[in-house]
């Protein structure tokens, strides 16, 4: 399977919160399936993420974080680093439009 790298360039430790998903420390470095999504923790929690082949399956996997472990911070992006973001039930009905719930490249 052929994957893009998504690099999140680490950030001064004055602009770091918990729900950031770059790094104080390193720059993060995401390997995503190419079309494919991946779920990114915020670095608070480490360098955690999972890949994905859909956007379907991405938000699942972002439902299945929130209801095991309730108020985690992450994002979901796709494969140039676009990032979306989720509200609990509020795109289940609109997956046919997923562009319209990217915010912007992260870089």
């Amino acid at each position: 399977m052929e994957t893009k790298k998504i690099i999140i360039e680490q950030i001064e430790s004055g602009r770091f919160n918990i729900h950031c998903t770059a790094s104080t420390t390193h720059d993060r470095i995401i390997e995503v399936p190419v079309g494919g999504y991946a779920v990114v923790i915020s670095a608070y929690y480490g360098d955690q993420y999972t890949a994905h082949d859909t956007a379907e399956l991405a938000i699942d996997a972002a439902k299945n974080l929130k209801e095991k472990y309730g108020e985690i911070s992450y994002v979901i992006m796709d494969d140039n680093g676009r990032q979306m973001q989720i509200e609990q039930g509020y795109y289940e009905d609109k997956l046919e439009s997923l562009d319209d719930y990217f915010l912007g490249v992260t870089r």
